[in-house]
């Protein structure tokens, strides 16, 4: 049995099940499968024969009546701890959502029907999608407190450091085996957080009002050592390493005016790969090497695409640990 299939079950977090309960049966019953629900959407979600439980982890998550407000109330009795993966689980799920819902929109927009009906389906759902984004943010806030006083402590103002903290996953739900999985949503979420963040000051230029600029490069080390304090070398070189492998395709056009911070987290990845303090030859070289495999292995599958960085068009003189070990890793497999 998939695993998926018991945790929503009806005797478990079956959405139908739940809505038959009082508020108090319901609390009890999140609270009971929180942790198992949590683990599950970690490690299990994405795997063969969880897959057609998304749908299902989806509905519950985004439950006002279900889930929101029993978590919400957990989170008033400070004698009762929520996992610590909870707030990214809720976040990834709400931006999961609001891109299916973004294209409905799309849809309806490009579709034939009378203007009228079309300005009304389309107003409709953006109403339900702002209403969405309040509920759950009533209860990412408090979820995500002690990140929130990190980034103001780094000078972002409240709301900007309200709507990034939650995209600042923690490493103890994200490691080596699955970082893949999200650290897009994490840089997606850095890149819309600074575009929102731009306004023309009196001069006319186009400045960041976010308190803190994310296109400065400590800023953007300030807040990567917020999600990277914990972590252990072989989790630490897997983070790197797939940021650096985000894929310069279709969607990197819609960075725009974002690419200040895509450069500045670009920069601090390649000095933190470059610092022998933090990686030495050997975890430098295999870091490489296993970039290299999964572009190969990607150009095998037809889904290959430009990257951040390429190794061999490096400045030996900015980067010189990296361009000896590409040297070692690229006359090795030479031979």
């Amino acid at each position: 049995m998939a695993k998926g299939e018991e945790l929503f079950s009806k005797e478990a977090l079956s959405v139908k099940s739940l809505k038959k309960m009082d508020s108090d049966e319901v609390l009890s019953t999140i609270e009971i499968n929180l942790q198992e629900l949590v683990d599950w959407y970690y490690e299990d979600a994405n795997q063969k024969g969880e897959k057609e439980y998304r749908r299902n982890f989806t509905e519950l998550v985004l439950s006002k009546k279900c889930f929101l407000k029993p978590i919400a109330k957990l989170l008033k009795n400070s004698d009762e701890e929520v996992p610590e993966g909870l707030a990214f689980m809720i976040y990834d799920t709400l931006v999961s959502s609001t891109r299916m819902v973004n294209a409905k929109i799309r849809e309806v927009k490009e579709s034939n029907i009378p203007d009228a009906d079309k300005e009304k389906a389309v107003n409709d759902m953006q109403n339900e999608l702002k209403d969405l984004h309040d509920d759950v943010y009533e209860v990412l806030v408090p979820l995500c407190k002690k990140t929130i006083k990190k980034l103001k402590k780094i000078g972002f103002k409240k709301a900007v450091a309200e709507g990034l903290a939650p995209a600042l996953f923690s490493s103890q739900y994200v490691s080596a085996k699955n970082t893949f999985r999200f650290v897009r949503t994490m840089t997606n979420a850095l890149y819309s957080v600074y575009k929102a963040s731009l306004a023309k000051n009196e001069e006319d230029e186009v400045v960041t009002i976010a308190g803190a600029d994310l296109a400065n490069p400590k800023v953007i080390s300030a807040v990567m050592s917020i999600i990277t304090k914990d972590m252990n070398l072989g989790d630490y070189a897997e983070f790197v390493k797939q940021i650096l492998l985000e894929k310069r395709d279709k969607s990197f056009d819609n960075i725009g005016e974002a690419l200040p911070v895509y450069n500045a987290i670009t920069a601090w990845c390649l000095a933190v790969l470059d610092d022998k303090k933090l990686f030495s030859k050997n975890s430098r070289k295999n870091l490489i090497k296993s970039f290299g495999e999964q572009r190969n292995l990607d150009e095998k599958h037809g889904r290959d695409a430009k990257r951040r960085i390429v190794f061999s068009e490096l400045d030996p003189d900015m980067y010189p640990n990296i361009v000896k070990a590409f040297n070692k890793v690229v006359n090795k497999d030479d031979k």
